[in-house]
């Protein structure tokens, strides 16, 4: 059965794709800087851009229903990686 998306939906994914996408172009072209400085204003935005990439990324797979955690062990070391960070940059 073919199952077409509305174009609602597919420009919701596209401008997804597009925030993930152009977050690593800006990620890699920016940290180099940003970790070769002192200042907590490089780490913190490179901080953000992480999270608005990883928040991105997760309103697509739950709009689609792909709500289960990964099932590889590079996907389960992300999200233990992921949380471990989030938890220290809380309670610093």
């Amino acid at each position: 059965m073919f199952v077409t998306r509305s174009v609602a939906s597919r420009r919701f994914v596209w401008i997804s794709d597009g925030v993930v996408e152009y977050s690593l172009y800006f990620l890699i072209i920016f940290t180099p800087f940003a970790f070769g400085t002192v200042e907590p204003w490089s780490i913190a935005i490179a901080e953000v851009v992480v999270f608005t990439m990883a928040l991105a990324w997760g309103l697509t797979m739950a709009r689609f229903g792909s709500r289960r955690p990964p099932s590889t062990s590079a996907g389960s070391s992300f999200w233990v990686l992921g949380c471990s960070r989030l938890y220290r940059s809380l309670f610093r």
